[in-house]
Parts: C-alpha cells; structure tokens; sequence
C-alpha cells in the first residue's frame, strides 16, 4: 500500500493542509457572523461566494497550469488563498468577505485541478482506486478534525485566521520539494455539462443537489449552533462527528446500491436525512448527546 501511494503523497500532504485550513476558517467564519447577529441570507451569500469561486476556477484555472506547469501553478494557487484567507482577518466588511471568498474558492479550485491530474497521472489501473481512497479519506478527515481546533483557542480573535493561512501556506511546500515530475500536459477534449447531463441525467441532479444541500448545511450550522445556545466547542465536536459518520458509510452505502439500485438507496437515504433534518429542527433543546446522535444520522445519511 505505501508503495502505491508513495509518488503522491507530496499531495496527500498538500490536501491535508488545505483541507484542514478550510475546516477552521469555514466554522470561525460562520462563528463570528452569527455573534455579530449578520443576518442569515448575507451569511449564504458569503459561503456561496466560495462555491462562486470555485466554479469560475474550475472552468478556466487550466490556463495557468499550461503554461507554468503543475508544481508552480499549485504554489501559485497556495499562496493566493492564503493571501485572501488572511485578508478576512484585517476587515469585518461581510461583502469585502464575500470577495475574498469568490477569490478563495477561485484558488482552491486550481489547487484541486493540480491535485486531482496529479493523482490520476500517478495512478495505475491496478491501484487507482487505493489512491483515490487514501485520497478522501486523508481530506474528510482533515477537513472534519481541523474544527475542533475551537476547543483550543477563541474564536472571536484572529489566531485560528492566522493559523489557517499558514496551513495554506504551507501546502505548497511538499510539492515544492518532491523529487517526482510535473505530470503530463498532454491533449484534452472539453466535456460540457450538457453532454454531462444527458450522459447521467440523475448523477448529475444528485450531485447539484447534494452540493447545494451539503454547502447551505454547514455553512449555516454554526448560526444554527449560536441559536440554540451551544458553545463553538460543542460546534466543532458536531462536525467532527458529521465527518465521521461521511467516512464511515460511504463503503456499506455503495454496497446495498450495488446490490439494490442507485435510485431506491438515493430516495431512501434522501429521505431519512430530511426526516431527521426536520426533527432537529423541531426539537432544539435536546440534550447534546441525542443531538450528536441525531447528527450522526443526518449526516451519514445525506452524504
């Protein structure tokens, strides 16, 4: 197994950092909107503005890997986003921080078009799946752990902030030391959404839905969290246990839809995670215990 990995794991390391500086600034982000009473529609706009970035990055960030190559691009990529995730700490403007995030997420996604050719470039058809597995597995669980740095420091200061851009930073350098080459730019062929959808019209409704949902969904918990009087710590523990119960599912989830269908598992899981969404939502003083077990539930289900 460390054989296979062993040439990607200067991105294995990058997406650790990355992930984990996402995971502080998102929930200290949302933390300090809530205490500042920012109302819940400007605390979407804000997080959706990530998500605005990263569609604009994904769509045109090839250019610049073309031209200065995978392992200078992803420095490039690094460093802008921890530039502008630095810049939410100098001013409490929200739209100023709706900017810095569209030019966030435009970064983050170049850092993931790098990342993503990179492992597919590395990758064999013998161990392809072993590296993609290593893959989400290394950056849920840095993007679930990472939050309960809460527990550690105040997060009406700027220090998560400051530690977050480091982290950032600090993705590139493993790239930047590999001994490994660039991966290979060679000829591409555009694929569109529309031949996307008409090749897997309900893959690809799932998916817009399970972003729109997963985005809205962790970008307003922590409002959600400062409405029912729970701490940030309790905050952190919540998403941490969301992510477990992501990693946890995923093999048995595909296991029953290999042997059931796609649709009835989707329509299944889709609808125990509404009922449970609606239960919490009716219900928030419940102790924290059921609610962790509520969340587990919800979470599992919805990923």
């Amino acid at each position: 197994m460390l054989k296979a990995v062993q040439p990607v794991i200067p991105v294995l390391l990058g997406i650790v950092l990355i992930e984990a500086s996402l995971g502080i600034v998102g929930a200290v982000m949302g933390i300090q909107m809530a205490a500042r009473e920012v109302p819940s529609f400007l605390i979407g706009i804000v997080f959706s503005a990530y998500f605005v970035g990263f569609l604009l990055g994904s769509l045109t960030c090839e250019r610049l890997i073309n031209r200065v190559g995978h392992i200078r691009a992803f420095g490039v990529f690094a460093v802008s986003a921890s530039i502008f995730t630095l810049l939410l700490a100098v001013t409490i403007n929200i739209y100023a921080w709706a900017v810095f995030k569209v030019m966030t997420g435009y970064a983050i996604a170049g850092a993931f078009v790098v990342i993503e050719s990179w492992l597919n470039d590395k990758a064999s058809e013998d161990n392809r799946g072993r590296i993609f597995a290593v893959y989400m597995v290394v950056s849920w669980g840095a993007g679930g752990l990472s939050p309960l740095s809460l527990n550690f420091a105040d997060s009406a200061t700027d220090l998560l902030f400051e530690i977050s851009t480091i982290l950032m930073a600090a993705a590139m350098i493993p790239l930047a030391l590999t001994k490994v080459g660039n991966p290979e730019i060679g000829h591409r062929e555009s694929f569109s959404i529309v031949k996307l959808v008409k090749a897997s019209p309900t893959g690809v409704t799932c998916c817009f839905a399970s972003g729109l949902l997963t985005g809205g969904f962790y970008s307003l918990l922590p409002v959600y969290v400062e409405q029912i009087g729970r701490t940030p710590q309790e905050l952190s523990v919540l998403i941490a246990v969301g992510t477990a119960a992501a990693l946890i599912v995923q093999y048995p989830i595909g296991y029953i839809s290999d042997h059931y269908g796609r649709r009835p598992v989707i329509i299944g899981t889709m609808g125990i995670a509404a009922a449970m969404a609606l239960f919490i939502g009716a219900t928030p003083t419940l102790p924290f215990t059921v609610l962790l077990g509520l969340f587990f539930v919800l979470t599992a289900f919805q990923s």
